[in-house]
């Protein structure tokens, strides 16, 4: 049963567009049409790891994602850089621009 809890979460916890500890939203906007697109990231399952040697420096993981949006068919490369504990190190984008999220009101 605690699966299928961490599979369909509740409001509230991560499935209502609130950042929480395992999840990452990524707001873009496309530099061709000017669209916005909300990316989820689960961190748990979307990063790549880099099995860095012990002491050695760098980031740990990698986000490498591909977004499509539904006006002009741009295709956005977005890639994001983590450290040991899945914090944002670095983050690069092509074909479009990280935006701040807008507030609903």
């Amino acid at each position: 049963m605690g699966f299928l809890k961490r599979l369909f979460p509740k409001k509230g916890k991560g499935a209502s567009g609130q950042e929480s500890k395992d999840i990452l939203w990524l707001h873009i906007q496309c530099s061709k049409c000017g669209k916005t697109l909300k990316l989820c990231v689960n961190k748990n399952t979307d990063l790549e790891n880099l099995y860095k040697e012990r002491g050695e420096s760098g980031p740990a993981y990698v986000l490498r994602k591909e977004a499509m949006d539904d006006k002009c068919f741009t295709k956005i490369f977005i890639r994001v850089e983590f450290d040991e504990n899945r914090n944002v190190l670095s983050r690069e984008i092509t074909n479009g621009e990280f935006i701040q999220p807008q507030k609903s009101v």
